[in-house]
């Protein structure tokens, strides 16, 4: 009972009691889904229905709603229920959650962009070079440096290929 009166509050400005029926006349369009819902059940057909509402407070609330329609054993309408759950917390948990995972994505691909710009300017200009004006030291540790530079760059397409079927 205490639960009614706390979302009568939130929604109407004054508690619900048991039976209470449904009217806003000074908000149809905020609770029109619900309403509708409830004008389904009275038809004999069952909605569930997530409610999404700007607060005073100027922050977003949502509630789960299933609406049945309640019928005798002669299938004759007795009623409606309507069980309503306050999801905001959950919904904020999982909106918080998939804002970091949009940021790990963006960091996990960064890597890849930040370091292939370089790398491949360095490996043009290793191409560049010409092996023929170096001394015997160096021309040895150039040849090294081409396979590395190529080592590197598929380790990195291949790191870039694991993160993009990974998000």
């Amino acid at each position: 009972m205490n639960r009614q009166k706390n979302l009568g509050k939130i929604w109407k400005g004054k508690a619900y009691s048991e039976g209470f029926l449904f009217n806003f006349p000074d908000q149809p369009r905020r609770f029109s889904k619900l309403l509708a819902a409830i004008d389904d059940a009275q038809k004999g057909q069952s909605t569930d229905l997530e409610l999404k509402m700007l607060m005073p407070n100027q922050e977003f609330a949502f509630w789960n709603a299933a609406i049945k329609p309640i019928a005798d054993t002669h299938n004759q309408l007795e009623g409606v229920l309507i069980q309503i759950m306050d999801s905001t917390s959950e919904r904020n948990k999982l909106m918080q959650i998939q804002r970091e995972n949009d940021r790990l994505r963006e960091l996990a691909l960064s890597p890849s962009h930040i370091l292939r710009g370089p790398l491949s300017s360095m490996m043009g200009i290793l191409e560049l070079m010409d092996g023929s004006e170096m001394g015997k030291e160096n021309l040895k540790l150039f040849r090294y440096l081409k396979p590395l530079a190529k080592e590197l760059d598929s380790a990195i397409r291949q790191h870039s290929k694991k993160i993009s079927t990974f998000i």
